[in-house]
């Protein structure tokens, strides 16, 4: 998957050069690092369903997929709003 502009691959290692600023002037570009990787925010889940087996008058569970891009990295953890 290819992220725009920037044409970067998703989880793929970003290497990178650094230059300060300050009132002086620019300094040389710092020796290249890396350590970043492209991630993105996860897609919401999909396929929400009440389980009816276990809802009741205090208690409601749903079940779910989630959805289909993760981000690049593991979702750990879900919040459910009701109204």
């Amino acid at each position: 998957m290819i992220i725009e502009p920037y044409s970067l691959i998703l989880n793929e290692s970003i290497y990178a050069k650094i230059i300060a600023y300050n009132v002086y002037g620019d300094s040389p570009y710092s020796e290249p690092g890396n350590g970043g990787l492209v991630k993105l925010v996860p897609d919401a889940p999909i396929n929400i369903f009440n389980d009816a087996v276990v809802t009741s008058a205090v208690q409601i569970r749903f079940t779910w997929t989630e959805g289909l891009s993760n981000g690049g990295i593991d979702v750990y953890d879900f919040s459910v709003y009701y109204d």
